[in-house]
């Protein structure tokens, strides 16, 4: 019988046992069957194999791959596993892709792919950006930055708009550079997450590269942000300012978000990747259900989840030593700006939660409504 993959397919490299299926998720499968894999893909250039099936399990197996679009041919119980992911807070609710923005981050992305081209330039950005948010939490002035938002808070939610934008860009264009160097043009957009809006970029193309690769897409975009947070933070050295400290601020806290492990950040799927954890299929964002993991059947469960208990510890750690400075000195900033200072600050902090939970409310109402639910393919998005 002659077999080959079908169009479209890809297999992951040796080591890397995933299966991408256009229109699918991606697959994850034993070993004996992603080496089979191979050696189909790579007899294909020189004409069809030709398999005999002289048993009834390899045509079971055979049949399998057929009926999850990976052959052509006839064929049926092999072990696959089907990729999927379990909902969270941290997933898109809303999502569409963008020609204009593709092209954006296309033109971007030759600026910052070579801050991202290989894996000394994205660790060194990666040590920046931890190294720059070290010197922010524990080095700024907490008074006299916090005393900055309280006496202009629409200057500073301004610059703050507009430096979070202009990293946005930069942040995505880091992903979308490494799917260029691969050869894959992904597609790209805009969307809704429960903390706001935010773009994407669907790296589902590097699920079939080797670990290197995929570590280097996973933490691009925060290398493009270790990268433009030190620029600012030697700006700020050289010229001291309270509007500046703030867009420091804010930069180095999204950033840090973004490299949380527990939820379908890029934090999360660094360590996935690192750990050999291609068939993890939930995230586990509170402490509860990190405990129940570890209690999980599965090795690589309970292994994930005790990586994500330690990094709990350390944050919950680091947060308590850096939380009273920072609560001191914002005190203090009230005391010196009056109560009064307050309004702006508390009307954003109160208003911006209540927007985006409209939104949430009408584009979840407009889903229902319009359209049933479908189960769409999982996109391996790096976003905000």
């Amino acid at each position: 019988m002659s077999i080959s993959l079908a169009p479209g397919v890809r297999v992951g490299f040796r080591g890397n046992p995933v299966v991408l299926v256009p229109g699918r998720d991606p697959l994850v499968v034993d070993g004996d069957t992603h080496d089979f894999l191979l050696r189909v893909a790579n007899e294909e250039s020189g004409g069809a194999p030709t398999l005999v099936m002289d048993d009834q399990e390899t045509a079971r197996s055979i049949q399998l791959l057929v009926d999850h679009g990976v052959l052509e041919g006839e064929s049926a119980d092999w072990t696959i596993r089907h990729q999927t992911y379990a909902p969270s807070l941290s997933d898109l609710y809303f999502r569409r892709d963008s020609q204009v923005l593709q092209q954006v981050f296309a033109g971007v992305a030759t600026a910052t792919g070579r801050l991202v081209a290989s894996k000394a330039t994205v660790g060194f950005g990666l040590a920046t950006l931890l190294l720059a948010s070290a010197f922010v939490i524990w080095a700024l002035p907490v008074t006299s930055t916090m005393v900055t938002v309280l006496d202009s808070p629409g200057t500073a939610i301004l610059l703050v708009f507009v430096a979070q934008t202009v990293r946005l860009l930069l942040h995505e264009s880091g992903h979308y550079a490494v799917a260029a160097q691969c050869g894959d043009r992904p597609g790209v957009g805009y969307g809704l997450y429960l903390a706001g809006p935010s773009l994407y970029v669907d790296l589902s193309h590097l699920e079939s590269e080797p670990v290197a690769t995929r570590l280097r897409g996973d933490l691009a975009g925060l290398a493009v942000d270790g990268y433009l947070i030190a620029a600012l933070a030697l700006a700020y050295l050289w010229h001291s300012d309270g509007m500046a400290a703030i867009v420091l601020l804010s930069l180095c806290t999204v950033s840090l978000a973004s490299l949380r492990p527990t939820e379908k950040s890029d934090g999360y799927w660094a360590l996935r990747d690192a750990m050999g954890a291609r068939a993890v299929s939930a995230t586990w964002a509170t402490p509860r259900a990190m405990l129940t993991a570890l209690r999980a059947q599965d090795t690589t469960v309970q292994r994930f989840a005790r990586v994500l208990v330690i990094i709990y510890t350390l944050f919950s750690v680091f947060a308590l030593c850096s939380l009273p400075r920072w609560l001191f000195g914002t005190y203090h900033a009230v005391i010196d700006a009056g109560p009064r200072s307050l309004a702006v600050v508390l009307l954003a902090g109160v208003g911006y939660p209540t927007i985006m939970v409209i939104a949430l409310l009408v584009v979840r109402r407009r889903r229902t409504t319009r359209l049933r639910p479908i189960r769409g393919r999982h996109r391996r998005d790096r976003s905000r």
